[in-house]
């Protein structure tokens, strides 16, 4: 299997490389990027013990760290793209770490103008351990394919329907690892107005089939009509849509119907400084309640004020998030969640910067048996730094920490994902 999986990527690259041997008359046309990297995911949490049995028993608060991802890799990738119009490309891909490679490859093709226009793309990413224990469900070898036809129907009309398909296949299979094949279809009506704002519908279905357990299969449908443009003195994107979810399952225990709204409206307060009002719920209906698969609505409401300051964007502003449980427990989950918000986004041709902050309370209204009030704070960062010539640097910085009324409860998580590479 690893020897099969070796020459599909082997092929890959040299597919690649020789699209790039024949476009010498174009020295732009291949991309070869080359780097290293650095990925870390990390979790501390407390953990009760029990030290001694019996009446002279005593409990323990111990703080226990896991790191799921802590590796050192090797970046290379190979791109060739000799179409200045973008009609046809090819890319290859490579990431090693100690203990495990990771290729890829990607195809894309188009005919036709930006009002007409058929595309068809093809991705393939293959992973494998060639050192250690394999662990179930590490290795695996995905396949994804997509054919889109985009139609300009009228003046102020057009329409996009895509249809694609994808495989997933592991090494090794287990209790909750299972290969799966995936069909999807994709349907969008567009109007535009003569003052450019747009109203649209979409449509799309979805049909899972697992061949080693039948009850996983599932058959999906999506669909949804919005707005895009002004309203009054200002802007907004609105959106109501729906998801309905039916699996091969006896009883129909963990089929949903899911209806979800969101709604922003901009307004310009001055030349440099916007308000923006921010509106998002969603509500599952599950055909069979029971202890896991419990009715509810999840509501957020934010209240931006965003200063624009040349390269600059300064975002701040309050939010509110409830959970309200349809549920016959006196002790159910709903809460109530109180934050502030503040980002910084900067944007200025060799780098891009963009950091959030969200500190806030949660609160549990129900007293509930697993579950505690706390207070937190999540921090994103994403950056890009051209940092000389062809040299860049990526990274993405995720954590979040919570401090619980029950210190048991206290946790830390960080992500941390970065690269150096330099273009050819």
């Amino acid at each position: 299997m690893r020897i099969n999986k070796l020459s599909s990527v082997v092929i890959i690259f040299v597919f690649v490389l020789a699209g790039g041997k024949f476009s010498v008359a174009n020295s732009t046309a291949l991309t070869v990027r080359a780097g290293i990297g650095y990925d870390f995911v990390s979790q501390q949490y407390f953990i009760d013990s029990v030290r001694f049995s019996g009446s002279d028993s005593l409990t323990e608060l111990s703080l226990l760290e896991k790191d799921y991802l802590d590796d050192k890799k090797a970046l290379l990738s190979v791109s060739f793209n000799p179409d200045s119009k973008g009609h046809y490309s090819l890319e290859g891909s490579w990431e090693q770490t100690s203990e495990l490679f990771r290729a890829g490859g990607r195809g894309f093709l188009s005919f036709g103008d930006f009002y007409n226009q058929l595309q068809a793309e093809l991705n393939v990413d293959i992973k494998e351990r060639y050192r250690g224990d394999i662990i179930e469900g590490e290795e695996m070898t995905i396949l994804d394919g997509t054919i889109r036809l985009k139609k300009q129907l009228a003046d102020n009309f057009n329409g996009k329907i895509s249809l694609s398909g994808e495989s997933v296949i592991y090494d090794t299979v287990g209790t909750y690892i299972y290969n799966y094949s995936r069909l999807r279809s994709y349907i969008e009506l567009n109007y535009i107005t003569e003052n450019y704002n747009s109203i649209y519908l979409t449509f799309g279905a979805e049909k899972r089939y697992v061949p080693d357990t039948s009850h996983l299969d599932y058959n999906l449908f999506r669909g949804g009509m919005g707005y895009t443009g002004s309203v009054m003195d200002g802007s907004t994107s609105a959106e109501v849509s729906f998801e309905s979810k039916d699996y091969n399952q006896i009883d129909d225990p963990d089929d949903y119907f899911l209806t979800m709204l969101h709604a922003d409206l901009r307004f310009s307060i001055s030349d440099r400084l916007d308000l923006i009002t921010d509106f998002e719920m969603e509500h599952y209906n599950f055909s069979e309640e029971n202890y896991i698969n419990e009715d509810y609505y999840q509501t957020h409401l934010g209240l931006y004020t965003v200063w624009e300051m040349g390269d600059f964007s300064f975002s701040l502003g309050p939010e509110i998030e409830f959970l309200t449980i349809d549920s016959k427990s006196e002790n159910d989950d709903d809460y109530f969640e109180l934050l502030g918000f503040a980002g910084f986004d900067y944007f200025q041709g060799f780098v891009f910067l963009f950091l959030d902050n969200q500190f806030g309370h949660r609160r549990y209204l129900n007293n509930p048996i697993l579950y505690s009030d706390f207070v937190f704070d999540r921090v994103s960062i994403i950056g890009s730094l051209s940092i000389f010539w062809n040299l860049n640097l990526d990274v993405l910085l995720s954590a979040e920490w919570e401090w619980h009324q029950n210190e048991s409860d206290d946790s830390r998580l960080y992500l941390l994902s970065s690269s150096l590479t330099y273009s050819f």
